[in-house]
């Protein structure tokens, strides 16, 4: 019981230092328009201060970077706690096989978190052209 409270602590301590990494990327200024240009997004502040799609797009940007930040944080949890359950496993061939399903569900969950990366990405660029070519 006393290791249980250890390992808690232990990925409470990781996720708290892991998220100031997040909090440091919105930082840098100088590399914003290419991080945006590389995944399609339009920044907010290429648009016309102030208007409706100005907003929009700046609030779903935000939401997607810190729900996608998250989630990734979660999955490589996963796949560490995964790691960590084959590394104790002992030779049990059934915590073995437990471990291998979390990692493998770890890698889904990363692999599921990306495409939805590039959906929003598409859908944002897609509705970004639409409303320029209406306009």
């Amino acid at each position: 019981m006393k290791f249980t409270k250890k390992l808690i602590c232990g990925f409470i301590s990781l996720f708290i230092l892991s998220s100031a990494f997040f909090v440091a990327q919105n930082a840098n200024a100088a590399l914003e328009d290419d991080y945006e240009e590389a995944y399609g997004l339009e920044y907010a502040s290429q648009l016309a201060p102030g208007s409706d799609e100005a907003d929009l797009q700046a609030v779903i940007v935000s939401v997607v970077r810190v729900l996608m930040g998250f989630l990734g944080v979660i999955a490589v949890i996963i796949i560490l706690v995964g790691g960590f359950r084959w590394m104790t496993a002992s030779g049990s061939e059934d915590k073995i096989a437990e471990a291998k399903n979390m990692i493998i569900a770890g890698i889904i969950g990363l692999v599921i978190i990306m495409l939805a990366w590039v959906i929003v990405g598409y859908v944002l660029r897609v509705m970004s052209d639409a409303i320029d070519n209406a306009g």
